[in-house]
């Protein structure tokens, strides 16, 4: 339950926030210590949750052509 509450808190929090780069940086390396703790559960659902999150902060860091 705790991983599934974190995981709708940051999602909240990203969608409110426009990312620079250096900014996307900074989420995507709190995104994967998040998802570190959250590995210790041990829970499957929880591990693509949070792995589902990383690849949302990938997409600010990635430069648009």
């Amino acid at each position: 339950q705790l991983g599934v509450q974190l995981h709708s808190l940051l999602l909240t929090h990203i969608q409110r926030f426009s990312f620079n780069d250096a900014g996307g940086l900074r989420l995507k390396r709190d995104l994967t210590e998040y998802a570190e703790l959250v590995a210790s559960f041990h829970q499957a659902r929880l591990d693509s949750k949070f792995a589902a999150l990383g690849a949302l902060a990938n997409l600010f860091i990635v430069p648009l052509a």
